[in-house]
């Protein structure tokens, strides 16, 4: 069953969720302690050297921006046959949507 604080998030006793809400995808509350554990394992997980440094991460990025923006053509002609879109619906509603998502 799934758990939430019973005090706003402050201390680390849970309680069931009531059955009607249970449903809803509603973001699920953990302890305190679960929470300062998993964001340990990040911190950790990050000064291991393990992630990619912000630079490289920024330079993947601003490559896929280009190659979205060189191959655009492309990208709106398979939006076309696949789904029926026009150019100009595909080009608002997918690169450029997706070019300011990077």
């Amino acid at each position: 069953k799934p758990l939430v604080s019973s005090s706003g998030g402050r201390s680390s006793a849970v309680r069931p969720v009531p059955a009607a809400l249970a449903t809803m995808d509603a973001p699920r509350v953990t302890s305190d302690e679960a929470i300062a554990a998993a964001h340990a394992t990040l911190v950790a997980t990050f000064r291991s050297g393990r992630t990619k440094p912000l630079a490289w991460r920024r330079e993947q990025l601003e490559a896929m921006k280009r190659m979205v923006i060189e191959n655009s053509d492309q990208i709106c002609a398979a939006i076309q046959q696949d789904l029926g879109r026009p150019k100009m619906e595909a080009v608002l509603g997918e690169v450029t949507a997706g070019l300011a998502g990077v």
